[in-house]
């Protein structure tokens, strides 16, 4: 269910017929369905999609345009149990014997009896604050004790342990230590739940809490609530005294210092005051140790019946500072001291309680509509001039002058609104004696308006499996009346809430954060700002992208949101999930937590109880059932038929004319807790939260501990568990069937029974012997439990796994044009002498025309979604691609309507998808998925991206739009609208040079280019007047080229032609002169582009010494062709392999024209899309241009391989061939495969490079 709310300011409103598109993603982003959606009348839209079978599990995405929301999709076994560790209401000091108290039950409600608990207690030293002002303990942690108990009758188990310090530490009333108790509690199928608890001791056990602010008014000091605590914050009674003490306040305000107190004094305190009045002498003093100056009220409590100290003198209280002491004696005797400082204040026109240079507070915290805040203003000099600022929403900032005379306070009255909601910000500013002093007021007034109360008319926490229930809810505005409202109810297996919890969060309304503030910086020497302002724009949802999972160590946390200012309406899709992550104002997208039923983790079986065993003939036949009711004889036993995790999903429930939501479902048959939740809204989003438990539960319950698989010939002990909660005996026949669930046979494969005797409230186990017997596949396992007047059963079906497992190994290989080759696969033969192995299958692929896999990349430059230059200009570039190929290579036309017309059982399908039946793990299972798919996806709908009209379309709307965002000045930016950027233009400059080098027809970006070259002339003029108003006449001759100097000029070796007059400047010249001269200082990426700026302007021999000095450094593979091993990648532009090595073919193609080299060039270029599809859109545009237009390119239809296998030709008119790729798939299966097939010989004829490989499956 989703929610779209309309974002204007503060305003939020409900978005009534919008369309929504919704798309869901699996693990490794990529769309298993879609679906189109309106909003109803209170702009809400519902729907489900269905999560297939076989995908990789993890982070599922419900994606629309305007949110997002996640859900995990795991594989698991539901817990069946839980521990649960009591808190301590004891008193303990350090050194005694402490008892913690821990329960264990069942999901269904049952005491777990007799089961093995381990704990471990580990002592962890704890600091208490500076409070104490003691020494912090650097004690390690250490654990003190160990050991396994069982549970009672009851569940309960009683850890006990001594209380042990750290003898190498003296003990004070600072010292404690926190004991941390770790329990891990294990039933009768070996499944093993844990928690944990933290005890703290000290060396005193009793501890105060006292209800009173550092801030109030005599009015509430009258009566002071406070607690007596153990050391752990519970409860307990005790005795003692307590003592009202007035302090003595500081007469003056003084001046702080600007530097830290000095070592050695001058002066004393009398001179320095004298010499330097209203300056510290000293580090101003705290509270904490203001002067005692008397007693003004004492008296005695005892928290057995007090829950508060009354102060009878309360009312002539002046203002000023007080401390309330307590005293009061521990368990073992020690008497513990507790001080509580505070301010008393007037909120009267009286004079200011302390001596703060600038004093603020507030009547209260929180404030409703039609309320008055009153803040009170004070200072401790004689005269001062206040700034105030009041800011909140949707208002501009308001500013008044204060005056406070004679340490007057100044009570300001402030009237509370509606239009105040979602809090007001009090800044205030005082300039006094050249110190500046600012303090700020956040005044809370929630949106209790939008409140609605949803409550429980008709709900029962326990509930009868398979019984048809009818709950009442109902729903009230926030003042009690009826609302008219939509309510989302669901209920599921809180059991599943031992993973991840799952709680649902919406919360529309934006609280106003402070946007002004006032700055310092006017009186110092550094800046002019008096204050800064800082605009919180509302923060709107936008589309979430795929990122790595850094696994803890990550750079934000929701760095796939972005933020935006939200000016006109905006829609705002919100997806009701959990884990919400609150903005400052408003829309957010949601992490959502469904899981999905699998297969639980391998359970590890042990003998408890056993029985008598009988052997039976009874079948019950049925498929995922379980269930039961009362029964005498066995015909009456039902199972349980509906054992799914969520109870219901209601998402669009409507109320009545009384404001009452009334529904109807069959309560679950699964034994467990349940967790209902509820979420109602109305049109004028108001909105409430509903969190309610029950239990389905039976007098008598069995419950079958099984694995989550079996395998062929285990032998297994597999246990029963019956629960009888009934106040009678129960003589009980406990039964288990297992059959074939596929062929839904007859015949038992198990079939045997045991009968025991269970006392009232108690738990009975039994135990049965299992062989899993060969060729059953799926198992329908059926438990019964038949008493004398209760009844239950439960029937699961579990996989049966083969004890062999299905392996494949590969030799790839690669055969050059002109070439032949002989490939031996010896492990065929060295693996065939075992006696156990045997052969599934052998595989035989080849590729004879590989350029094509350069074509398949176009679709990928052309479909990249977003609207930045460099990729508007690669779109451009792929659909100018298209053009030419379309219109100069022979059959294109054809070939690609053959594609269309079977584009499920196609050849052409991905390598590493079309050997589907080769692999063990599914593809669609496995990480890299995203890569192959989008191979697969673009070899599906290739043929469509070459329609000419729609290459025609694309290419001026990225014209177009390429020459809207170029500015004035001729340069482009990265984005739209972000500063101009000269490397984005010379990338767009140069690669259109590229395409209208190797292309030759009309640009539609042939009038941008003149622009762009002038705006990049201009910049290297202005790069070379600066290097000349810095460096010596002497030192100009030295090296002073970079990479982007050599880029332009490489881009600009494209456009000779243009603005000639540029080419005889002094500017020009100097850095032409650096390439030249310097080329050997820089990479191999800048000598390629040199190279062919040099070659470009006549400089031949120069340009062919760069390139023999280049192939001098190539590294020659027979497997990867000719590369530069010194090409690596980095974070610069310019440390891109992929680019670098297309640049060096295109440099090899043009100058030294040795076909031979380029092709080996190519090799490698070729081998690194295999599997990674060059990943970038730059990285792809340059490798399709170096192997479409350099070399000795033949993108044909025809196959020039002969290719022997086992040493017999194979013969194509017979094998599976693709025309368009020269793909051929030979495969043979089981006995066929022998040692000879483990050789192949390929005679490539063609002059392009082809691969292929060998696959044995065994």
């Amino acid at each position: 269910k989703g929610i779209v709310v309309t974002t204007k300011g503060k305003n939020r409103d409900i978005t009534v017929n919008y369309p929504v598109n919704i798309s869901f993603r699996d693990a490794n982003y990529q769309i298993i369905a879609d679906d189109k959606k309106t909003t109803n009348d209170f702009g809400t839209f519902n729907g489900s999609f269905k999560i297939p079978e076989g995908l990789l599990n993890g982070v599922f995405t419900l994606q629309t345009s305007e949110g997002s929301a996640v859900i995990r999709v795991e594989e698991y076994k539901r817990p069946k149990f839980f521990v649960t560790i009591e808190p301590n209401d004891a008193e303990y000091v350090l050194g005694d014997s402490v008892m913690v108290k821990a329960n264990v039950k069942s999901y269904a409600g049952v005491a777990l009896q007799n089961i093995p608990v381990k704990y471990r207690v580990v002592r962890v030293p704890r600091w208490r604050g500076y409070w104490y002002w003691y020494y912090r303990p650097q004690s390690p942690s250490t654990e003190i004790a160990y050991g396994t108990i069982t549970t009672n009758d009851t569940g309960y188990v009683f850890v006990k342990f001594k209380a042990i310090p750290d003898n190498k530490y003296s003990l004070n009333e600072g010292s404690f230590y926190d004991y941390q108790i770790y329990i891990d509690a294990t039933d009768v199928n070996n499944e093993t739940q844990s928690s944990s608890l933290t005890i703290s001791v000290g060396a005193v056990s009793l501890f105060f809490n006292v209800n009173v602010n550092e801030l109030t008014t005599k009015e509430k000091i009258e009566k002071v609530e406070f607690t007596t605590e153990n050391s752990n914050g519970v409860k307990i009674k005790a005795k003692g005294s307590y003592k009202l003490i007035k302090l003595e306040n500081p007469k003056i305000a003084l001046r702080n210092r600007l530097w830290t107190l000095p070592d050695k004094k001058m002066y004393s305190k009398e001179e320095w005051e004298k010499r330097y009045p209203g300056n510290e002498y000293e580090n101003p003093i705290s509270i904490y140790q203001y002067k005692e100056l008397q007693t003004l009220y004492s008296g005695n409590f005892d928290t057995k019946t007090d829950t508060a100290v009354v102060l009878p003198v309360a009312s002539t209280l002046q203002p000023g500072a007080y401390l309330l002491e307590f005293e009061a004696t521990d368990i073992k005797g020690k008497k513990v001291h507790h001080k509580e400082y505070f301010t008393i204040y007037s909120e009267k026109n009286e004079i200011i309680a302390n001596s703060d240079a600038l004093f603020v507070t507030a009547n209260k915290n929180a404030f409703e509509p039609g309320e008055t805040a009153k803040i009170v203003l004070g200072s401790a000099f004689e005269q001062a001039y206040v700034l105030m600022g009041v800011s909140y929403f949707d208002a501009p900032e308001s500013y008044r002058w204060v005056e406070l005379k004679n340490k007057q306070q100044s009570v300001i009255e402030v009237p509370i609104t509606e239009q105040h909601r979602g809090n007001i910000y009090i800044s205030l500013l005082m300039i006094q004696n050249n110190r500046v002093y600012q303090k700020t007021l956040s005044l809370y007034v929630p949106y209790t308006n939008k409140e609605l109360n949803v409550s429980t008319e008709t709900f029962r926490s326990k509930i009868y499996p398979g019984q048809k229930e009818t709950w009442k809810l109902k729903i009230t505005g926030p003042k009690g009346e009826r609302v008219t409202a939509e309510v989302l109810a669901s209920m599921y297996d809180k059991s599943l809430d031992a993973f991840v919890k799952h709680n649902w969060s919406f919360s529309p309304y934006p609280f106003y954060y402070q946007n002004m503030y006032f700055s310092p910086d006017q009186f110092s020497s550094l800046s002019g700002n008096c204050y800064q302002q800082y605009h919180y724009g509302t923060s709107l949802p936008a589309i979430t992208y795929p990122e790595l999972d850094w696994f803890g160590f990550y750079y934000s946390y929701y760095s796939g949101y972005r933020n935006g200012r939200a000016g006109a309406k905006m829609a705002a899709s919100r997806m009701m999930d959990s884990a919400t992550k609150k903005e400052a104002e408003g829309e957010v997208v949601y992490d959502a937590v469904e899981e999905k039923a699998a297969l639980p983790a391998v359970a590890k079986l042990e003998t408890t109880v056993s029985g008598k065993d009988k052997n039976l003939e009874n079948d019950v036949d049925g498929f995922l059932q379980a269930g039961g009711d009362k029964a005498n004889t066995e015909k009456e036993v039902t199972v349980r038929k509906n054992l799914n995790e969520t109870a219901f999903y209601m998402p669009e429930l409507k109320t009545d004319e009384q404001g009452n939501v009334v529904f109807t479902f069959n309560a679950p048959e699964a034994l467990t807790t349940w967790k209902f939740m509820a979420f109602a809204h109305s049109k004028d989003l108001k909105y409430g939260f509903l969190q309610q438990e029950c239990i389905t539960q039976k007098e008598l319950m069995v419950t079958p501990q099984l694995p989550r698989f079996f395998r062929e010939g285990d032998s297994l002990l597999l246990f029963v568990k019956v629960d009888n909660l009934s106040d009678k005996e129960q003589k009980v026949s406990v039964k288990i069937n297992i059959v074939n669930a596929l062929l839904n046979e007859k015949n038992s494969v198990l079939n045997s029974s045991q009968e025991l005797v269970i006392a009232p409230k108690r738990t009975g186990v039994v135990s049965f012997t299992f062989i899993v017997p060969s060729h059953l596949s799926l198992a329908k396992v059926t438990t019964t439990a038949q008493g004398q007047q209760f009844s239950d059963g439960e029937e699961v079906v579990l996989p049966v796994l083969p004890n062999r497992m299905l392996v494949t190994e590969s030799l790839p290989f690669y055969v050059r044009g002109k070439q032949q080759k002989h490939i031996e696969f010896s492990r065929i033969k060295e693996a065939s002498k075992s006696p156990t192995l045997t052969n599934e299958a052998m595989t035989l692929e080849y590729t004879a025309n590989p350029i094509w896999y350069a074509v398949m990349a176009i679709p990928y430059l052309r479909s990249f979604p977003f609207e930045c230059n460099e990729q508007l200009f690669n779109r451009y570039y792929a659909n100018k691609l298209s053009q030419y190929i379309v219109s100069t290579i022979p059959n294109f036309k054809n070939v690609f309507n053959e594609w269309l017309k079977d584009t499920v059982n196609h050849p052409l399908n991905s390598p590493l998808t079309k050997n589907e039946e080769l692999k063990s793990a599914v593809l669609a299972e496995t990480p890299w998925v995203e890569e192959s798919q989008d191979e697969t996806t673009q070899r599906h709908n290739i043929a469509l991206y070459f329609d000419e009209a729609r290459i025609r379309r694309e290419m001026k709307q990225a014209a177009d739009k390429l020459l809207k965002h170029q500015y004035a000045n001729g340069s482009w930016s990265w984005f739209p609208g972000m500063p101009e950027s000269r490397y984005i233009t010379q990338y767009i400059v140069a690669s259109n040079g590229r395409l209208d080098k190797s292309y030759n027809v009309e640009s539609q970006l042939e009038s941008a280019m003149g622009k762009a070259v002038e705006y990049l002339d201009r910049q290297i003029e202005k790069d070379y007047i600066e290097l000349k108003r810095y460096t010596k006449k002497e030192d100009m001759d030295k090296y002073h080229i970079s990479y982007f100097q050599a880029h332009y000029l490489y881009a600009r070796s494209f456009y000779l032609n243009k603005h000639k007059e540029f080419l005889q400047t002094e500017a020009y010249k100097y850095y032409y002169g650096q390439a030249k001269k310097y080329w050997i200082n820089m990479s191999e990426y800048m000598q390629g582009m040199i190279a062919l700026t040099l070659y470009r302007a006549a400089d031949i021999e120069t340009a062919k010494t760069i390139i023999k000095s280049l192939q001098e450094r190539t590294v020659e593979s027979e497997e990867q062709g000719m590369y530069w091993k010194t090409i690596s990648r980095g974070f610069s532009w310019y440390e891109s392999p992929i680019e670098a090595h297309s640049l060096l073919i295109e440099a090899f193609n043009e100058i030294s024209k040795d076909v031979n080299v380029v092709n080996e060039l190519k090799l490698w270029l070729l081998l690194q899309k295999q599997t990674q599809n060059w990943k970038t859109t730059t990285a792809t545009a340059d490798a399709i241009h170096a192997l479409l237009f350099t070399g000795k390119t033949e993108m044909t239809t025809t196959f020039d391989s002969e290719i022997s296998w086992a040493n017999e030709p194979l013969k194509l008119e017979n094998a599976n061939v693709e025309k368009a790729t020269g793909h051929i798939k030979e495969r043979i299966t089981n006995e066929k495969v022998t040692e000879k097939y483990a050789v192949v010989d390929v005679n490539n004829k063609g002059n392009d490079i082809s691969w292929g490989a060998i696959h044995w499956q065994y």
